[in-house]
């Protein structure tokens, strides 16, 4: 009984912790992105370096 309680403090203590970490951490920002052959760029108007593919394909930010 006594292995029981133990393990039951050290797994609300643990949740505990993991929630306030969770909680304190900066919320990342990141976006899905659909769409086929999609090469990122730091301009928009700029060639892409992979298999000589240029810009202009459509791409759907959920």
């Amino acid at each position: 009984m006594k292995k029981i309680k133990y393990f039951l403090l050290i797994l609300i203590l643990v949740l505990q912790f993991c929630k306030d970490q969770t909680e304190n951490s900066e919320p990342k920002n990141f976006s899905f992105i659909k769409g086929k052959n999609i090469h990122l760029r730091e301009l928009p108007d700029q060639k892409s370096k992979s298999l000589g593919l240029r810009g202009g394909n459509k791409v759907e930010i959920i």
